[in-house]
């Protein structure tokens, strides 16, 4: 629906530049029929049968501006077929346009929603897993330190037991994230699976 929305912008300014160039070109156009051109709807299509030869590039422009609005203009008549009440043609008319914007407006707001999680799912699940990988590497780095431990090196074995508290706090923080992610993924119902495998350090 969004693209029949653009498609429906698009014949309304391609509309009147139309309109503007047939004005331009053709200097004979005078009075009310002058006037029609410049704002009345469907004065470009007589136009366009009984002068297009005057200004055929307005009137181009014009008649292409009418095909690209035929989705919205058959958008609009499914919508009048559907009114039952026994009110005046125009109040229906604009009843249903008002219903029809209306309804393309929520489409368009609900896709920028999905797009929307979608974008923060991402950024989530890539976050989530850097933080894995970097705990990962920690993990080893702790291993590799604690090989060289003894009862001898007393600041060696604060130093790890600190470091050792600070992999602990971002486990916590991993998990937490995981969980968050977790809920992001199933309102999409996309889920992507993260190596969950975490290993605790012991203190010394």
């Amino acid at each position: 629906m969004i693209i029949v929305l653009t498609l429906a912008a698009i014949a309304l300014l391609l509309n009147i530049a139309g309109r503007r160039q047939i004005l331009r070109m053709d200097s004979s156009l005078r009075g009310t029929f002058r006037k029609a051109v410049a704002a009345c709807p469907g004065a470009e299509l007589v136009f366009m049968i009984t002068r297009w030869e005057r200004a055929r590039s307005g009137a181009g422009m014009c008649a292409l501006s009418l095909a690209l609005a035929l989705p919205f203009a058959g958008e609009i008549g499914v919508q009048f077929k559907k009114q039952t009440d026994d009110a005046s043609f125009v109040s229906k008319l604009i009843s249903v346009i008002c219903a029809t914007l209306n309804e393309q407006a929520l489409q368009v707001n609900a896709e920028h929603q999905k797009s929307t999680l979608e974008q923060a799912a991402k950024a989530k699940f890539n976050k989530v897993q850097g933080i894995r990988r970097y705990l990962v590497d920690w993990y080893v780095l702790l291993q590799n330190r604690e090989a060289y431990l003894c009862s001898e090196l007393p600041d060696e074995i604060s130093e790890f037991n600190r470091y050792a508290a600070a992999y602990h706090g971002l486990l916590a923080a991993s998990k937490l994230e995981g969980a968050e992610l977790d809920r992001m993924q199933s309102k999409q119902g996309d889920k992507k699976t993260i190596d969950t495998k975490t290993t605790l350090v012991t203190s010394r």
